[in-house]
């Protein structure tokens, strides 16, 4: 066996090259499926998924690479490959890999609590099973085939090349580079079912070329963002990225037009108005405005942003609203404005929880099956609790 490069030479000769899509942080517990990628639990990864028996190993030694906290366990980590054939084959584009974590991240993000539960309905374990966007993490390695080596770049403004970063573990020697994980990863301890069904929806919203295709993405972006768990990241910062994303998704900058839209998207079509009044902090100008209560959180969220935006020092009364701090509340609006965005791109099932929409299809299957539900149009099949 040749010792493992040490530096990057030019050859005269092309090298092959395969590539190992993985997401080193997801926990993932049976095969599935993400628009055109299948996702492969690390653990049920076997040689029949790679391009041969090779390539395998290397995308077993590569998964290898990814350090995991104390504790991860077996569950974590999955291998993918696009659009359909096997691991090791190129993702064909960079916008697909994108793309990939953006379903991703509204998939392990959805099942997180609601902030909004009566707190006698809370979860006492929910910190357990949470997940952050840095779960949603894609990484795409190329690996010199014959040598059996990969590079990494580290650093986000200051970019560092490792290279000739021996793959498979009989290569490496003390002191090789190992692919460190994202600042305060949180790996969760209780499992979670992660809704891949409404990955797929919100893969095809983001792909249609539109203008609100790229809107809903770039929304995505600010979504994960705020959902780094990473302390570096505070809520002086979250609060902006979240507006950011409100922003992005339903095309103005405007704060009464932003509350209108957002209204207009999530709350009852009868939800009750009441005049409220605002003063702003600068100049003192009084403004009432008719809002529904959903429509005031938006306006405080707004006076929120604003004065973290503009250097001022919010109260701790600011941060607040109805005894819910304004960062949960914010990205909890945030994920439901993008999914009923999905939603009303046709994928209508996505509001429903995802246990009970694979309960209530294969009853549906097993009475049509049985000759007991024989719908004669859309209107006669049977509507699931909302």
């Amino acid at each position: 066996m040749n010792p493992p490069p040490r530096v990057w030479e030019a050859r005269a000769v092309a090298r092959e090259i395969v590539y190992i899509t993985y997401a080193p942080y997801l926990p993932l517990g049976e095969r599935a499926t993400v628009g055109g990628w299948e996702l492969i639990p690390r653990a049920e990864f076997r040689d029949d998924d790679a391009l041969d028996a090779h390539v395998a190993e290397l995308a077993r030694g590569f998964a290898d690479l990814h350090q995991l906290p104390a504790g991860a366990g077996r569950g974590v980590g999955a291998f993918a490959h696009f659009p359909s054939g096997a691991v090791g084959e190129s993702p064909e584009d960079n916008a697909n890999v994108i793309d990939l974590r953006r379903a991703l991240v509204v998939a392990v993000l959805d099942g997180n609590e609601s902030p909004v539960l009566p707190e006698e309905e809370q979860d006492a374990n929910a910190a357990h099973r949470m997940l952050t966007s840095d779960n949603a993490g894609v990484d795409v390695g190329g690996i010199d085939r014959e040598g059996g080596y990969t590079a990494t770049y580290t650093g986000g403004r200051v970019r560092w090349l490792n290279g000739g970063i021996p793959v498979l573990p009989a290569d490496r020697m003390p002191g090789d580079s190992l692919i460190a994980p994202p600042a305060d990863l949180h790996v969760p301890t209780l499992p979670r079912i992660l809704d891949y069904e409404y990955g797929s929806a919100a893969w095809e919203s983001i792909r249609r070329g539109t203008d609100g295709a790229r809107r809903l993405g770039r929304a995505i972006d600010w979504l994960d963002l705020a959902w780094r768990n990473t302390s570096a990241i505070t809520d002086d910062l979250r609060i902006p990225a979240l507006r950011a994303g409100f922003e992005v998704l339903l095309d103005s900058d405007q704060t009464s037009v932003l509350r209108d839209r957002f209204c207009a998207l999530l709350d009852d079509a009868d939800a009750p108005t009441s005049t409220r009044t605002s003063t702003h902090p600068r100049t003192g100008k009084v403004s009432t405005a008719e809002v529904s209560d959903l429509g005031w959180w938006f306006m405080r969220f707004a006076f929120l942003r604003n004065d973290l935006m503009h250097g001022r020092s919010p109260t701790n009364e600011a941060w607040r609203h109805d005894g819910k701090h304004h960062t949960d509340l914010g990205e909890w609006w945030l994920r439901q404005t993008i999914k009923e965005t999905i939603a009303r791109n046709g994928h209508e099932d996505v509001r429903e929880d995802p246990l009970w929409r694979e309960a209530f299809r294969g009853a549906f299957e097993y009475l049509s099956d049985h000759g007991d539900v024989q719908p004669e149009s859309s209107e006669d099949e049977i509507d699931p609790p909302r």
